[in-house]
């Protein structure tokens, strides 16, 4: 079975990519997930470093485009001219100041957001995603995400941590789980027979949200759901497979 770490932020200052990822193959992690951390200072340095260590290690790196809490900045809404290189698009707070728990409804960021939406530099942004089929994943507050997923329903999405900063996972998984082109990732999120019920394991991606993650504890959490072991090496990695349209080989 192929583990696939859905999940990973890389700052590019503490620690180099090669010892992140020793640090995951202590849990048998045989790839991962990479995109630039929010508080990096230099986010378009970092997403340059992600993509050369793709590149090295066999990994699947995520360009990120969002807010940046360290320069209290936004990031241009321009597609990169090598988008095509990387996996998918990492979506952070680009509208939201802060994390949503709770569902909230910010009418002046919403109306913002609407307004971006329909800006040219972010349809064309979306129009792109679309024509090379990259996943996003995205986290904003409750109603924006609501907003787009409504506008966008032919894009693959991935929300992060099972909703839990983005409305909170009741509220998320109750509002989504009919559209099936919305995936989770499992970090920090509450596994139970009903959310699986919901969901399905075919929507479910593994995650650990190293380094602010553990890794063994994601792991437990499922393997506590006792999934049959078809089940179970869709949400560690085959699931990852399938949205990036690819195959991994397994680690030894």
């Amino acid at each position: 079975m192929i583990i696939v770490d859905a999940h990973v932020s890389v700052s590019g200052r503490d620690q180099q990519m090669s010892d992140i990822l020793r640090r995951l193959q202590r849990y048998d992690t045989d790839t991962a997930i990479l995109f630039a951390d929010a508080g990096s200072p230099d986010l378009e340095s970092v997403n340059r470093y992600v993509l050369r260590s793709g590149r090295e290690f066999d990994c699947y790196p995520f360009y990120y485009l969002g807010g940046n809490p360290f320069t209290d900045t936004r990031m241009d809404l321009e597609p990169p001219p090598d988008l095509e290189e990387y996996a998918g698009l990492r979506w952070h707070g680009w509208f939201a100041e802060s994390e949503d728990r709770a569902g909230r409804v910010d009418g002046h960021e919403l109306e913002f957001a609407i307004m971006t939406m329909e800006s040219p530099e972010f349809t064309g942004l979306m129009a792109a995603l679309a024509f090379y089929g990259k996943p996003v994943i995205f986290q904003e507050d409750f109603a924006v995400t609501l907003e787009f997923v409504r506008r966008y329903q032919e894009l693959t999405i991935i929300i992060p941590h099972l909703g839990t900063l983005s409305g909170g996972q009741e509220k998320v998984v109750g509002q989504f789980y009919r559209h099936e082109n919305v995936h989770f990732t499992t970090s920090h999120g509450t596994l139970d027979p009903i959310t699986l019920s919901r969901l399905g394991p075919e929507r479910l991606l593994y995650a650990s949200d190293f380094p602010y993650g553990r890794p063994e504890h994601e792991i437990e959490k499922i393997k506590r759901l006792e999934l049959s072991d078809e089940d179970e090496a869709l949400v560690f990695g085959e699931n990852v497979e399938r949205i990036l349209n690819t195959e991994i080989d397994e680690d030894d």
